[in-house]
């Protein structure tokens, strides 16, 4: 059987550990050790890159062929062993550069989840950047939606606000918005 993405990913970074390609001190430092042609570097270059302007990652160059990793998934492995399937690493803090081995923990994805937004981390409801409606327009939807009515039905309602019936019927279910 084929190894999983995720498993394959980690196979990579432990290689790129043992072969001393990188390095990673319990700070949550994380060093290059390598060059482009794999030879030593006279003086490790520390990985201060940021990825979608959160989180560090390094570029690493093994047999010609480039890898991106995020810094904390390789001070976990190099410190606590593979990351199991089904969970994530998270910054207890819920500061994504902050890789200290003390601050990071395994996590399912609901626990990272509901940990971000109980930290304000995870924006929801019209704050959220993809968001097309206002409270106001979902308790309009929620106060005047009347099954398969011509003027009030999701696909009416969906036209009046710009999203999708399926957006509509997912308000009116109580599946998204709750909160208002």
């Amino acid at each position: 059987m084929e190894k999983s993405i995720q498993k394959k990913r980690q196979d990579l970074i432990k290689y790129c550990l043992d072969m001393e390609y990188v390095s990673s001190n319990k700070d949550g430092d994380v060093y290059i050790n390598r060059g482009r042609n794999g030879v030593a570097l006279n003086r490790p270059r520390k990985s201060e890159q940021l990825h979608g302007g959160k989180y560090y990652r390094i570029g690493i160059r093994v047999n010609d062929k480039r890898y991106f990793f995020l810094n904390h998934h390789i001070v976990w492995i190099k410190h606590n062993g593979f990351i199991p399937k089904g969970y994530q690493v998270n910054h207890k803090d819920g500061i994504k550069i902050n890789n200290e081995l003390d601050n990071l923990e395994l996590v399912t994805q609901e626990e990272n989840r509901n940990h971000a937004m109980g930290l304000g981390l995870f924006p929801k409801g019209e704050d959220h950047k993809k968001s097309k409606l206002t409270e106001e327009a979902v308790r309009y939807i929620k106060k005047n939606y009347v099954w398969g009515d011509k003027k009030f039905g999701q696909t009416a309602l969906g036209k009046k606000f710009g999203v999708r019936n399926t957006t509509i019927k997912w308000i009116v279910d109580g599946y998204t918005w709750r909160d208002v």
